[in-house]
This record gives structure tokens, sequence and C-alpha cells, in this order.
């Protein structure tokens, strides 16, 4: 697990960076170039062990996760405290309420899919449990003395959450069997693996010199 490197995708990538750049400029002058970039590629990479090699459409879906991940990115649930300009102040507004568009922009690429109904709906869950996880990581960011069973709850429904709805948003769009059925599985796989991955990222990132 330590050795794994994450590769991107070139077709996700491209997608990815498609939607970004259609943002307007106000959206994008916001958004960080080189933030969580591994993490995003292990979620592509993720991605294709269940679908392949996607269609431009169904890499254009499997931009979901992505969309609520860089919801996170702009408005972050954890922070230091400092003393804060007033520049400070309107740039976290600014962030926050950019944050609010790209949630608008992932709703509507998962609403106009061509997915069951049952499924959008059970990704969209999976998609306010994340929210909701964020909320969560908010409170315990005062909470200086975090016991070690609520930051492994973090990852799994934060991290975890991400992957899963990767893993379902894969596998639904594959189109294969019982769709519901197999995609609740591989949500249930994705999430195993991208908690165990966020355990092994920041571990190794506590351990480097």
């Amino acid at each position: 697990m330590n050795s794994y490197e994450p590769v991107p995708n070139d077709q996700l990538e491209v997608q990815y960076r498609n939607l970004v750049t259609a943002f307007p400029l106000d959206v994008q002058n916001l958004i960080p170039i080189h933030v969580d970039e591994r993490t995003r590629y292990f979620r592509q990479n993720l991605g294709t062990v269940f679908l392949g090699e996607p269609t431009p459409q169904q890499a254009k879906l499997l931009q979901y996760s992505e969309l609520l991940a860089l919801t996170t990115i702009l408005n972050s649930p954890t922070f230091k405290p400092t003393t804060q300009t007033p520049s400070d102040v309107a740039r976290l507004k600014a962030t926050a309420y950019a944050s609010q568009y790209v949630t608008i922009r992932a709703n509507e690429l998962l609403g106009q899919s061509q997915l069951p109904e049952p499924v959008k709906q059970a990704i969209m869950m999976r998609g306010h449990q994340y929210a909701l996880a964020n909320l969560t990581r908010l409170s315990l960011n005062f909470n200086l003395r975090e016991q070690l069973s609520s930051y492994l709850k973090d990852l799994k429904n934060r991290y975890g959450q991400l992957a899963a709805i990767t893993c379902m948003v894969a596998t639904a769009s594959a189109g294969a069997g019982d769709v519901m059925a197999v995609s609740e599985l591989t949500a249930q796989i994705g999430m195993a693996v991208g908690t165990a991955v966020a355990i092994t990222t920041e571990t190794t990132s506590l351990t480097d010199p």
C-alpha cells in the first residue's frame, strides 16, 4: 500500500479540466491548481477498475465525485486559527460562494445523466452524507483531543465516501446486471479502499521528513 502511487487517467483528467475551465472566471480564479491531485488520480484509477476505459459521456459523469471534492477544496472544513484581515475574510466568503456554485454544477451533471432514477437518488444521498461529514469535520476542528475513533470515522465519511461515489457512478454507468445492487456493492468496496488509502496517505505525510 505504501508503494502505491496513482497516475492520472488522460481521458478523465481532460474531462475534469474541461468542466473547470467552463466555470466563470471568477470561480476559476479561486481554484488552486495542484491541490489534492493525488487523491483525484486515485479516484480516477479506482473508477476505471470497475468501468474500464470510459466513453466520453461516462468520463464526464465520473466528474461528479471530483466536483464534490472541489467544493471542499474551495471551502475547507479544516483550518488553523489566525488573525484575519478584511481581505482574508472577503476571500473566505468568495470561496464559500464558489463552492456553492460548484455544488449546483455537480447536481446538474448527475441530474442530466441517463442513470436510472433510483440510482441517481442513491448517489445523491451519498453526496448529502459527504456534505454533512464536512460539517462534522468542522466541529472536530475545535476538539484538540480528537479521539482515534472520530479520526477514522472522519476519513471514512469524507475520503471513503468520495471513493464510494466514484465506484457507484462507474458501475451504474456501465449498466451491467442489477444496476442498483451492483453499484451499492462496489460503493462499499470503494469506501473501504478509499478509507485505507486515506489512512496510508496521512500516515506517510506524518512520517516523511
